[in-house]
């Protein structure tokens, strides 16, 4: 059984120990706000790990493509792949069957998400129909 939380509840459960119905000058209270505010940091990690999640994702979606960049391919063709390189992360498209090192098609970014994310807004409004 899957059990959520609600973010918004747990905020204003702080908020609430903040503004002394639960005094923060106990035990208790001091107890209550530390692990509370560490569990809303963790939260907060939580969500991040969703982007890159969310990254992955969109990085699996993009397919093989044809070297005349107009055409999904089944087989061979140009893969995806995912790079760092001169500082930048990458997402180009290689040759499958040539020992071609150049990319037909390259997006960099600061990050991994960032450059995934630009591959695949072009893959999707070129392959896609938006």
């Amino acid at each position: 059984m899957a059990h959520y939380i609600d973010k918004d509840a747990l905020v204003a459960e702080i908020e609430r120990i903040k503004k002394e119905e639960c005094p923060i000058d106990t035990y208790e209270g001091r107890c209550k706000l530390f692990w509370f505010e560490q569990f809303l940091s963790f939260l907060n990690t939580l969500e991040v790990k969703t982007d890159e999640d969310n990254s992955l994702e969109k990085f699996k979606s993009l397919q093989h493509i044809n070297g005349d960049l107009r055409q999904t391919s089944k087989v061979w063709g140009y893969a995806p792949n995912l790079y760092f390189f001169d500082g930048m992360w990458h997402v180009g498209w290689f040759s499958c069957e040539e020992t071609d090192v150049i990319a037909i098609k390259d997006f960099e970014g600061n990050t991994p998400e960032e450059a995934i994310d630009k591959a695949y807004n072009w893959f999707h409004s070129t392959f896609c129909n938006g």
